[in-house]
């Protein structure tokens, strides 16, 4: 499952054409754009995603991240599938250290033990980045 994350809410959102760095003047306004230029060249501009790595059924999942920001912390929150993790139970808190790709596990809370399936979500506590993903809760790796 492909997860999107943005720096800026009205920042282009599609993965593909964020991804192919093009604009459409139709789909975006040149603010937005001008926006995104900015962060891409002067800033962090990369679309942090988390993977589902490894499951143990009511007791924690492992996450990896890939393309994260660099010294930030983050909130994990989980709550069920379908809502990206939004609203979800507080669940634990890491920080990227240099950023980029690395591994993180978290203990599946109370609440959602014998949930099918559960959605979980990072957030950072600065400059709002966020990403979410969801899993099911069997043990897998």
């Amino acid at each position: 499952m492909i997860v999107r994350v943005t720096k800026y809410p009205d920042a282009i959102t599609d993965l593909e054409t964020f991804a192919n760095y093009s604009y459409t003047e139709s789909s975006r306004s040149a603010k937005t754009y001008a926006k995104y230029e900015y962060q891409y060249k002067h800033e962090y501009g990369g679309i942090p995603t988390i993977w589902i790595e490894n499951v143990l059924r009511n007791k924690s999942v492992t996450i990896q991240t890939d393309n994260f920001p660099a010294h930030l912390e983050f909130n994990v929150y989980m709550g069920e599938a379908g809502i990206k993790g939004k609203g979800g139970y507080y669940a634990g808190d890491f920080y990227s250290g240099p950023g980029g790709t690395f591994f993180v596990t978290i203990a599946i809370p109370s609440q959602l033990k014998g949930e099918a399936k559960i959605a979980i979500r990072t957030e950072s506590t600065e400059k709002g980045y966020f990403s979410y993903n969801w899993f099911y809760n069997k043990t897998a790796n």
